[in-house]
């Protein structure tokens, strides 16, 4: 069968590929700066470097709109352990309505240590139909000692779809719902041979 692609497909596709190699360079500019820095053999040249491809990868993002290099922008904060930085990126992408940004968003306040500011983007996630975003709800409620919230989410979750039930059969941050009859159903499916 013949396949045919449309012009402005490929056009967005190399545009992607250039954007993803520029913040490959830039993440390889970054470790080889910081390892000059930390050796003393460094220059400047290089963070200078690293900063102008850190701006424009933001300019990108932000001035034109590109969700996917605002994505792999915040995947890079998160690879440097920014998660604050990471987040305030995802909040763009689940502000358009956009689940999976909204549970990274999550994630990344959550290794903030923004508990709170997390569980606003998860919400907003799990009502967008992420269910992960319900899950990591469910396992905060848990944490909170709050069953009853806890189990709403996890039910949420389940019709969502599970993606990682062994994860799940043995994760400690969902111990409160370790006895309830809708996770030892779901435990006995997952251990079922």
């Amino acid at each position: 069968f013949p396949v045919t692609i449309q012009k402005s497909t490929l056009v967005e596709w190399k545009k992607d590929l250039e954007a993803k190699i520029a913040l490959k360079q830039a993440s390889l500019n970054f470790k080889s700066a910081t390892l000059a820095k930390e050796s003393n053999q460094g220059s400047n040249n290089q963070y200078i470097q690293l900063l102008e491809d850190i701006k424009s990868k933001k300019d990108s993002c932000f001035k034109n709109k590109n969700s996917k290099v605002c994505n792999e922008l915040a995947e890079f904060y998160q690879e440097q352990k920014d998660y604050g930085a990471a987040a305030e990126i995802y909040e763009k992408g689940c502000e358009k309505g956009d689940g999976l940004s909204c549970q990274k968003a999550g994630l990344s306040y959550s290794q903030a240590k923004l508990r709170q500011k997390a569980r606003i983007y998860e919400l907003k996630g799990c009502q967008l139909n992420d269910s992960i975003s319900c899950y990591n709800l469910a396992c905060s409620y848990c944490v909170e000692n709050n069953p009853q919230k806890a189990l709403t989410f996890f039910k949420k979750h389940m019709t969502l779809g599970v993606e990682d039930k062994m994860h799940i059969v043995f994760d400690p941050t969902i111990h409160c719902l370790k006895n309830t009859l809708e996770f030892k159903k779901f435990k006995n499916k997952a251990l079922a041979p």
